[in-house]
């Protein structure tokens, strides 16, 4: 059975990896766009790189609340991570469905 120190040592790697990773893709996105060339990766691809840090990000800092009982300011910045996650997530669920036709009714209520 594995340590708690070494899970969360795991746990703390994973996100500086994916952090490293989502900060190449953005350089890589503002040279794209400087050089007015289309995006290195699909949007929604794209958008849920991000949330998904996001995402791993707000559940180690409630895993952290939670031992740690911690202040009010690491629980306004999971709430904040938590905020920018389902902005994320509802771009890509746009982005996904733009362009599909769907049909809309106006039901007038007596």
């Amino acid at each position: 059975m594995s340590e708690p120190q070494d899970d969360e040592a795991l746990a703390k790697q994973a996100l500086i990896d994916k952090a490293a990773e989502l900060e190449r893709l953005a350089e890589t996105i503002y040279r794209a766009a400087e050089g007015r060339r289309p995006l290195p990766k699909a949007l929604g691809d794209a958008l849920k790189q991000i949330g998904d840090l996001a995402s791993d990000s707000e559940e180690a800092l409630a895993g952290y609340l939670d031992k740690a009982k911690a202040g009010d300011a690491l629980e306004a910045a999971a709430t904040a991570l938590s905020a920018v996650r389902t902005a994320i997530d509802s771009l890509a669920v746009f982005q996904a469905l733009e362009g599909s036709s769907y049909e809309t009714r106006t039901v007038a209520n007596d």
